[in-house]
This record gives C-alpha cells, sequence and structure tokens, in this order.
C-alpha cells in the first residue's frame, strides 16, 4: 500500500532551500507559492490503496552549500522510497567545482572548494580561515559555516573537515585548477535526473542557477531541452538585486551587504518578493504547463530591482 503522496518537492542547493523562517524579514519562497498553486489544483486521491490518505506532502529539501551530485542523491532516495509517490520535482544543479560530499554532516560545505581555483595549495577549512586576515571576515566565516549546519562537527566519527577537505584534495591529485573530477561527478547529474524522472514518472523542472555553468552541463546531455524546462540566470538575478554583479557597472555599486536580523542572505531562495514570484510563475508553466527548453529568468519581464533595503543594508562603493 502506498503511504507518502508527494505533490512537490524540491532538491539542491540554496536555489532549492526555502529560507531563514525564523527571520522577521522573511517572505514565501518559490516553493511555498507553487505549493499553494497546486493545492488549489488538488483532487481526492482517488487510486483503491489511497482511501486513507486525503492529502499531499510537500518537501522543501534543499539545502544551501550542497553540491550538485547530493542534491541528486536526496531526489533518488525520495523517487525510489518505497510505497511512495512522488508527483513533481524540481532541483537545482549548482557549480560543478562543488565538492561531491554526500555525508549530510558535510555535505553544506561543499561550496567552500569553489575558491580554490583562485587559492591554490588549499587543503583544510583551517588553511582558508588562514588566509582571511581581518578578524570581521573571520567571524563572519564561522557564523556561516554555523548558519549552513556544520559548524558544530569538526570532529565527526573521527573526522573533522579538514580531514574531509584534505581526502578529496588527495583525490583531485592536486589538481585545483581543473577539478575533472569533481565536475565530471557534478555534471553527471543532469542527465541522471532526467533519466531517473522518466523512469519513476515524475513531472521534473531543472534550474541551473549559475549561467557559467549551463554550457558544461548542457554538453553532458543537450537533450534535456527537448523535454524538460531548464531555468538559469538566477544568480544574476540575485546579485543585482543586491548591486553586486560584476557582469554590468551599473548594479556593481555595493562595498558591503548586511542582512537585517540574521547573518545570512534572509531572501528566501535568494530573491526579493516580486522576482520569486516570477520564477515561481515560471517554474509553473514547466509543471503544469508543459513547457520546455532553456530560459533565462535575468531575460523575463517584470523584474524588480529596487526592493533589496527590505532585507539588508547596503553600503555604497565611494
Amino acid at each position: 500500500m502506498t503511504e507518502r503522496y508527494i505533490k512537490l518537492a524540491f532538491f539542491g542547493d540554496s536555489y532549492a532551500d526555502s529560507g531563514p523562517t525564523n527571520s522577521k524579514f522573511y517572505e514565501e519562497s518559490y516553493f511555498h507559492r507553487l505549493s499553494k498553486m497546486f493545492k488549489n489544483l488538488e483532487s481526492p486521491i482517488t487510486a483503491s490503496d489511497t482511501a486513507t490518505h486525503a492529502e499531499y506532502e510537500y518537501c522543501p529539501t534543499g539545502r544551501a552549500g550542497t553540491n550538485a551530485y547530493w542534491g541528486y542523491t536526496q531526489f533518488k532516495k525520495m523517487a525510489q522510497q518505497e510505497n511512495t509517490i512522488l508527483e513533481n520535482a524540481l532541483i537545482t544543479l549548482t557549480d560543478t567545482n562543488r565538492l561531491p560530499i554526500t555525508n549530510n554532516f558535510f555535505a553544506a560545505a561543499g561550496w567552500i572548494n569553489m575558491l580554490a581555483s583562485d587559492l591554490q595549495g588549499v587543503y583544510s577549512l583551517e588553511y582558508q580561515k588562514a588566509m582571511i586576515d581581518t578578524t570581521e571576515h573571520v567571524e563572519y566565516w564561522n557564523n556561516a559555516m554555523t548558519n549552513l549546519g556544520v559548524g558544530g562537527f569538526y570532529n565527526l566519527g573521527g573526522y573533522s573537515i579538514s580531514d574531509v577537505f584534505a581526502i578529496w584534495n588527495l583525490f583531485f591529485e592536486n589538481n585545483f585548477e581543473s577539478f575533472d573530477t569533481v565536475r565530471f561527478i557534478n555534471r553527471q547529474t543532469l542527465r541522471c535526473s532526467a533519466e531517473l524522472a522518466i523512469n519513476e514518472n515524475i513531472n521534473l523542472v531543472v534550474i541551473i542557477p549559475f549561467e557559467s555553468s549551463v554550457a558544461e552541463y548542457l554538453t553532458e546531455y543537450p537533450g534535456i531541452t527537448d523535454t524538460h524546462l531548464v531555468i538559469t540566470g538566477l544568480d544574476e538575478v540575485s546579485h543585482r538585486e543586491t548591486k553586486t554583479w560584476p557582469g554590468d557597472p551599473l548594479y556593481n555599486t555595493t562595498e558591503k551587504v548586511e542582512w537585517r536580523d540574521n547573518h545570512v542572505d534572509v531572501r528566501c531562495n535568494h530573491l526579493c518578493n516580486i522576482n520569486n514570484k516570477i520564477l515561481a510563475d515560471l517554474v509553473w508553466e514547466g509543471f503544469n504547463g508543459g513547457k520546455t527548453g532553456l530560459v533565462n529568468l535575468a531575460h523575463q519581464p517584470g523584474l524588480d530591482y529596487t526592493e533589496i533595503e527590505k532585507y539588508a543594508i547596503i553600503t555604497r562603493k565611494s
């Protein structure tokens, strides 16, 4: 007998994370907006073995700082869970340079080695901290690690975060410049996610937040845009909101961003309210309208870049 009916689930990094709900500046994430859209369409489950199940579940399982492969493993686990039906899934495939660590205690630190191409010889968390030369930055780093859920796990089962990074470094053969092995593992998640969705009859929408990663993923599996909606450009929109987008001088005017009431970004899924709604509507077209192809959020009409003051104190460049 089927025991779980999951109408919508999100998997991936911070762009699939429903956000800091403990903040007084909390807004609805695009996950919550989509959940409401689906609930408006819900009808009683009529399958013969479902008489005692009147409601669907909605599962926001995204986690800030994680890697693409970790998101895929969570997707696979839920999709193939015994006595479970998952109808709609969204997965965010983040930068391919993140470490494909799947241990839950360490997974949220996968983003750290995105710095490695700029910091040759980065072997451990402690080494990276030593490269930061101000107390303010060290405090920010520690707060970030704590908020990501890995700050208290410096020694787990005899292994520390330093050990994890040292082992991965050995696996890379000290090749921080190319990250060949890491990138290979991560970029397979696009094909694997699409094939899993087809095999399990799951309606899938894919988000690749960083446009710079799109070509690498699509080279691995170009056919995805013929059958699914793939959305990119989220990182650009997010940085244009904070005026920290290096690709455009008009949107690169911020010296410092201080999030109100929190140490980390208080925007759910890293977007302000209006742009979050535009993204939700776009994803809805993929789920409920059959929209396919590659779509850049940064090119959508109606985007707004004036709301950031609600969420952060912005210090302009002099």
